[in-house]
């Protein structure tokens, strides 16, 4: 009897779509807008502080494991004359927030 009782707001329409929309939100903005934010960031990150233009291919990141993967990052070594130098590159990285 309890358990029907602790889950009778689910019975009502507008709580369920509320928790529905809020779900939807997560999972659209863990997918799409995090890694928009965080290039545009991470450019304009290194353009203020190093004055360096990364270059960044992709960028995904998974809401429900904490996943960052970057693909194709890359900075250029603008001191060096030759066109093709870069300071660091990396074809995939990586990061895994596990708690």
């Amino acid at each position: 009897m309890k358990f029907s009782n602790t889950f009778v707001f689910l019975t009502n329409k507008l709580p369920r779509n509320i928790i529905i929309i809020l779900i939807f939100l997560y999972i659209f903005s863990g997918f799409f807008i995090v890694p928009m934010i965080l290039e545009v960031q991470a450019k304009k990150y290194f353009q203020e502080n190093y004055q360096e233009e990364i270059q960044i291919e992709k960028i995904y990141f998974n809401p429900f494991t904490f996943e960052l993967i970057i693909e194709n990052l890359n900075i250029p070594d603008t001191t060096s004359s030759v066109l093709d130098k870069s300071r660091m590159s990396f074809a995939k990285l990586l990061l895994n927030l596990e708690i």
